[in-house]
């Protein structure tokens, strides 16, 4: 169970910096019914920062010229702040059964909202075929930049809910999905940043976990 599950997560990682913690966290929830490991948030808490640690090293090489220096150094400050209050809470908190549940809710509430924000768009796209083509054209070259203040008040919140959620979860992904979403950042420059960031706040994670 462990294997698949810690390969899909290192492959979703790697190719989106999107679910690659939940897949892992799956795993070992599946793990814990079996007798392997406990199943703990504290537990996966350790696992995906690990695994975070070692891929982010080559996503930052390869892709270091997409990197926007000032989008990382914001929401990793945002970021390591808010994280480590979710992980205080997280202590406190132990392995409780509402904690999880209420990670199960939230995941639910975002992919709901997703799946009709989907049908929405595909009915308003059918409707204004050509100017929405032209203006997803215009958005996929948009290079993202912090002078724009909607971008800049976008970030701040990003580095502060996605960070208190991987600190509380291990799972910052409603947040970045929401991001993503909203900022319509480049696939090559959210997959820079992100590395960055992550390889930036991964280790101080990891002896935080440990």
């Amino acid at each position: 169970i462990l294997g698949p599950c810690q390969f899909l997560g290192t492959v979703m990682h790697v190719t989106a910096n999107i679910a690659g913690a939940l897949i892992l966290a799956v795993g070992l929830s599946l793990a814990s019914s079996f007798g392997v490991g406990s199943g703990s948030l504290i537990d996966v808490a350790v696992y995906t920062t690990a695994m975070i640690s070692v891929t982010s090293i080559v996503q930052v090489w390869r892709l270091r010229k997409h990197i926007t220096v000032a989008f990382v150094v914001l929401v990793t400050i945002l970021w390591q702040g808010s994280e480590m209050a979710g992980s205080k809470l997280l202590i406190v908190l132990g392995n409780n059964l509402w904690l999880k549940r209420s990670l199960g809710m939230m995941l639910l509430l975002v992919f709901t909202y997703e799946m009709f924000r989907a049908v929405y768009e595909k009915v308003r796209r059918h409707k204004e075929t050509s100017i929405l083509t032209a203006l997803g054209a215009d958005a996929a070259s948009a290079h993202f930049s912090l002078r724009v203040k909607s971008n800049l008040l976008a970030a701040m919140l990003f580095g502060v809910i996605a960070g208190f959620l991987m600190g509380l979860f291990s799972i910052p992904m409603p947040a970045m999905i929401m991001f993503a979403l909203y900022s319509k950042m480049p696939k090559d420059q959210w997959r820079a940043n992100m590395a960055a960031i992550q390889l930036l706040t991964a280790p101080i994670n990891l002896i935080g976990c440990l």
